[in-house]
């Protein structure tokens, strides 16, 4: 019997980044996207749009409600090109998407079958009202790849990911270090982007849990809580020993370099909090 080879950890990183470039071209050449329709956001988005160290295996997208993605893993993986460097022993496919509820999303994945491993991208299309993607601020972005091919993706701005993050980051049902690392790298920016109250509060619109004033209500019950673990002495720990799955080697990550942004995601929760309770405050139904 033929001795398989293994997907190496060095290996299984290049492809992976070979693999959510091709990935990302393709969702942008399956069809003639209108402005509006689409827009790249989350931790991938800040990795191959923004820069930032932390990488991340999905490929998160908000996308128009009601349009019909009928066909769209099909039409990926027929558009999809890997560069020559991918060894010819793997192949791509594409799962069947899960459409029964929001995201819409399926698995891309490389491998074979003379080949110990493989490699995969998530994709995720959050469906949004169209009333609501209207409000967003998005910016055609020219995103290169490591083979130096360029795909100009609508990414919403670091306000919005801003929003996105703090409003993730209260409404988990645990903490997720990832998003303690991407809004301390956001503070890192210069200029930081600000905290928007609008732009947070567009969030219960956009992942509803009914109506805005019972969303917020939800968010605070769940916010509070979390508030309070971001400033416990044992979180930075667990924080730290996470990260360092998520990071280059190169990238120091130790439990005061946690504590440091973990101030960072306390400080701008508690701001996001402060900015729904007002929201609902000025609908007259103040969560408590």
């Amino acid at each position: 019997m033929p001795t398989k080879r293994v997907i190496h950890p060095d290996e299984q990183t290049r492809l992976r980044d070979d693999l959510q470039a091709a990935t990302l071209a393709a969702l942008i050449d399956s069809r003639r996207w209108q402005p509006g329709d689409l827009a790249f956001q989350g931790g991938n988005c800040l990795h191959m749009a923004h820069g930032s160290a932390r990488y991340s295996e999905d490929l998160d997208f908000m996308i128009r409600g009601g349009l019909s993605l009928d066909g769209l893993a099909d039409a990926i993986l027929r558009r999809l090109r890997l560069p020559a460097s991918v060894p010819r022993d793997l192949s791509v496919s594409v799962s069947p998407a899960r459409t029964a509820r929001n995201p819409h999303a399926f698995m891309v994945t490389l491998g074979g079958t003379g080949v110990i491993g493989s490699v995969k991208v998530k994709v995720e299309l959050w469906k949004t009202d169209p009333m609501v993607m209207e409000t967003l601020q998005i910016k055609v972005t020219a995103i290169t790849s490591a083979s130096g091919v360029q795909t100009f993706v609508p990414v919403i701005t670091l306000e919005e990911i801003l929003a996105d993050k703090v409003y993730a980051l209260g409404a988990r049902d645990r903490l997720k270090p990832r998003d303690v690392f991407d809004l301390w790298w956001l503070q890192q920016r210069n200029p930081a982007p600000v905290l928007d109250a609008g732009a947070l509060c567009s969030r219960l619109l956009i992942y509803p849990k009914g109506d805005p004033v019972p969303t917020g209500k939800a968010w605070l019950k769940s916010a509070r809580p979390r508030l309070a673990l971001l400033k416990l002495a044992a979180t930075a720990g667990e924080v730290s020993e996470d990260l360092a799955r998520w990071l280059p080697s190169s990238m120091a990550m130790d439990k005061a370099v946690a504590r440091e942004m973990l101030n960072v995601s306390a400080s701008q929760l508690d701001n996001g909090v402060t900015f729904i309770r007002d929201f609902a405050q000025t609908k007259g139904r103040a969560p408590v």
